[in-house]
């Protein structure tokens, strides 16, 4: 399977590197292959480093204003946009599932479109977040109260798998392949 994978390029600290690492090797040992910025900074590096290291299929997306950034070394290939709203069109296009890890507003911004896109019935891809220590606990607390008042239609908290750990994200991929 491929996963779009959205995260943090900023320096983030090292207990959220490390369990994005784990998931990374993880998801790669199981076969499946990455789709993400492309980024070598950040929880997109350390996703990138645990698919590199499990040989997986690495696929990295990027304006090309960002090149000059570099690239993670693990991608097997890469693909240049022209701006960010391309580059998460051409995510969404090649994936088939989108994980959300920790991340800023740019992750919001990519999140929060493929869970308008599934809303709508326009992507019926799974979505699954890793809430890590929490970390999107307010914001999945204001889209609970989004639905008791009626601001969306749908119970949105079905739309997503949200998983605790990385380890439990894993097995939620694992089981919604079979």
């Amino acid at each position: 399977m491929r996963l779009g994978i959205f995260a943090s390029v900023s320096c983030v600290p090292d207990s959220y590197m490390q369990e994005t690492y784990a998931l990374g090797k993880a998801l790669g040992d199981a076969g499946h292959s990455l789709v993400f910025g492309g980024a070598n900074e950040g929880l997109l590096k350390a996703i990138g480093d645990g698919f590199q290291d499990a040989g997986a299929e690495i696929i990295g997306i990027t304006p090309g204003y960002f090149l000059a950034r570099g690239m993670h070394p693990g991608c097997t290939s890469v693909l240049e946009t022209k701006d960010l709203y391309d580059r998460k069109q051409e995510m969404i296009r090649l994936s088939d599932a989108f994980i959300i890890l920790p991340g800023g507003i740019g992750t919001l911004d990519e999140w929060f479109t493929v869970l308008a896109l599934k809303s709508v019935k326009r992507c019926d891809k799974p979505i699954f977040v890793l809430n890590s220590n929490g970390f999107y606990d307010g914001i999945l607390q204001n889209l609970a109260g989004m639905r008791v008042e009626d601001f969306v239609r749908e119970d949105i908290e079905r739309m997503m798998c949200i998983c605790a750990t990385g380890q439990d994200l894993a097995a939620q991929i694992g089981a919604a392949e079979q």
